[in-house]
């Protein structure tokens, strides 16, 4: 394998961690070294052992807490990642993007006002850095009914990274609850032309039906309604799937044979497939999906 500048400098960055774990064995800052040198490299499995075995050894160091947390987060850990940042913040107050992160855990684990109010001490700290963070912030808005602080939040996420599927699913139902089915309308023919996976198909599609259906486009609510309903079940909640067929029945027309999903076809578990809107009728209430990626 050909040794590269980057390379070269992990391999002598181990080679000097050697020599010091053979000068001072088992001590926690070498340990803390480590992980940071296992981080840096990629390999975020080591960098979380070592990062473990130096807050077993010793649970005062603050760098610890926040490496932890990092790593937590990585691994989707989300719980283990709040506690971590939340120690490591409630001492390090100034440490902008560590408040980011928490916030991003907060939302994971449904702490919507949590994650507002940690988000708004890193946009204090830190008021045009943290833009790819913004998302959590937004999505925590719309579960909490501030519908105009997360319009304003996920469009500033969106700005930042107009391919994020789930900032223009969050911004299509915070259009759609201002009642702007326009705006609405041009967040879902984004997220049709970002869809990555069926999961994300068919809540592009779903959001397409209701939005649709309040600009008086009938034939396409109804046409997005029934390419839902020929998906496999498996990529929606039964919820989605459900508000599909009642949507369909008010409007008077009858609905396809549902598709039944293939033996071999394995049920899909990531985020977006179980953190769907759960009510077409009532928005207000629906949970917007989580990120599929970490930003």
């Amino acid at each position: 394998m050909k040794r590269t500048p980057l390379r070269e400098e992990f391999e002598d960055a181990f080679v000097a961690l050697e020599l010091a774990e053979q000068l001072m064995p088992g001590s926690p800052e070498v340990n803390l070294v480590y992980a940071s040198v296992y981080l840096a490299s990629a390999d975020e499995e080591k960098a979380l052992e070592y990062a473990e075995l130096d807050y077993s050894q010793d649970i005062t160091n603050l760098s610890s807490y926040k490496l932890l947390g990092d790593l937590y987060i990585a691994k989707e850990d989300y719980a283990r990642a709040a506690e971590s940042l939340r120690v490591y913040t409630t001492f390090e107050i100034e440490d902008a993007l560590s408040f980011a992160r928490l916030a991003q855990a907060y939302y994971e684990l449904d702490e919507y006002k949590l994650a507002v109010d940690a988000m708004n001490k890193a946009t204090t700290l830190n008021r045009t850095g943290l833009r790819r963070f913004y998302v959590y912030r937004g999505l925590s808005h719309l579960e909490l009914g501030d519908v105009d602080e997360a319009v304003g939040d996920l469009e500033t996420a969106v700005q930042d990274d107009d391919k994020l599927f789930i900032a223009r699913v969050g911004l299509a139902r915070g259009y759609y609850l201002q009642e702007k089915f326009g705006s609405a309308f041009l967040q879902v023919e984004a997220m049709k032309s970002i869809a990555q996976t069926d999961e994300e198909e068919a809540l592009a599609l779903y959001w397409r039906a209701l939005v649709q259906a309040n600009r008086n486009e009938i034939r396409d609510a109804i046409k997005s309604w029934n390419d839902l309903l020929a998906m496999d079940e498996d990529v929606m909640t039964p919820e989605m799937r459900q508000d599909a067929l009642d949507h369909l029945k008010e409007l008077g027309f009858s609905t396809p044979t549902p598709k039944v999903p293939t033996a071999t076809l394995t049920p899909r578990t990531t985020a977006t497939a179980t953190r769907t809107p759960t009510s077409a009728v009532s928005p207000t209430a629906t949970r917007t999906p989580t990120p599929t990626r970490t930003p």
